[in-house]
């Protein structure tokens, strides 16, 4: 008997487990298209590229001396109606931020290499600039149990030449 609860509680859980859960979107406005889904992490990819207004931020571990690295770029929309956002079903999550994964092309849209070496002089953790960039490869996925937003920056129109400096974001907190 304990033999055949054991069966039927185990193979209970291996039908759950792959059972696919369900993501919606909600209404948007932008170009993206829905170009693949991948259910072993809940990745949705999209095809298509936008242009949007708001801030990069870039997050900066310093080392001794003159040592540092770009630990992550985040850009945090103006217009997050243009976004594809999972607003339902398995870990719907509000867009807060979209993490940029292409660190250095961001830096030199932004940045000339002597504004980039005196700004990461300011030592600060946190260093941004506003503009209006365009994205590709957009896409969604669920890591570290949390649902997080994706994409490459290509190109920008910045606003102004003035970078922001910042001990904490309390909006970039998490993993």
């Amino acid at each position: 008997m304990k033999t055949l609860v054991f069966l039927i509680l185990t193979i209970s859980f291996f039908v759950y487990s792959d059972e696919i859960k369900e993501q919606q979107f909600g209404e948007y406005t932008g170009e993206f298209k829905v170009k693949s889904v991948n259910y072993s992490y809940y990745l949705v990819s999209f095809s298509g590229s936008e242009w949007a207004s708001g801030e990069v931020i870039f997050e900066v571990n310093y080392g001794d001396g003159n040592e540092y690295e770009i630990h992550k770029v985040s850009f945090i929309p103006d217009e997050l109606e243009k976004f594809p956002v999972i607003n339902k079903g398995f870990y719907a999550k509000k867009l807060v931020k979209i993490d940029l994964l292409n660190h250095e092309k961001a830096q030199s849209l932004f940045f000339t290499g002597k504004e980039w070496e005196e700004a990461v002089l300011q030592r600060s953790p946190f260093i941004s600039k506003k503009g209006n960039i365009r994205l590709t490869n957009y896409a969604t996925s669920v890591e570290c149990d949390s649902r997080h937003y994706f994409a490459e920056i290509i190109n920008i129109q910045k606003n102004d030449d003035l970078a922001l400096y910042s001990k904490n974001r309390v909006e970039l907190m998490g993993c």
